[in-house]
């Protein structure tokens, strides 16, 4: 695979809880705000029950991109996200990826309107699917995207997966108060 100006020599690994817990505690906890972080005991109880897997994409065993679409600091604006969005549509077996990305007309502050502008940008120039979902949960409101792998947006359901992902890891009376799906 050829991404122009950076190394392709990179894996993709699955890691298992344990190895989890300090990529947690060191670099999302630093590069998600509290809202957009799932706590670690929630997490933990995903991967408990097979809902859950951590993707990460390694060069010489070293950590370069993490769950939750993160890059280090460090590595940003290199080319990295891009190759690890194609590595995992070449790896992964599946319909398609769901990507809730906060909405930018609901930020508080221009910064983060421009943050959440580029990150959209960023899975459009990478074949993702802004889809006409608005979902809400625990308040933080996301346009839902899709990036396809075997099945385009139109052959999905994103409303219904959506809901479905959230069931698995929520109590029906929480996901019905804390949560909104709606057409804007």
């Amino acid at each position: 695979m050829k991404v122009e100006g950076i190394n392709v020599d990179y894996e993709i690994k699955e890691l298992d809880y344990e190895a989890f817990i300090p990529i947690y505690n060191n670099f999302m906890i630093n590069d998600f705000p509290d809202d957009e972080l799932r706590s670690l005991h929630s997490i933990k109880r995903m991967f408990k029950d097979g809902r859950y897997s951590v993707l990460v994409m390694v060069e010489d065993e070293r950590v370069a991109l993490l769950d939750y679409y993160a890059v280090t600091q460090a590595r940003r604006g290199q080319g990295i996200g891009t190759l690890f969005l194609q590595k995992i549509r070449e790896t992964l077996d599946g319909d398609g990826l769901l990507i809730e990305s906060e909405r930018p007309d609901k930020a508080e502050t221009e910064d983060d309107r421009i943050i959440r502008t580029k990150r959209i940008d960023f899975y459009e120039q990478n074949d993702s699917v802004v889809t006409e979902y608005t979902w809400e949960a625990y308040g933080v409101i996301y346009n839902l995207l899709y990036l396809p792998i075997a099945k385009d947006v139109d052959a999905v359901d994103v409303g219904f997966k959506i809901k479905e992902m959230y069931g698995f890891t929520l109590p029906k009376a929480l996901l019905e108060k804390y949560t909104k799906l709606y057409v804007e």
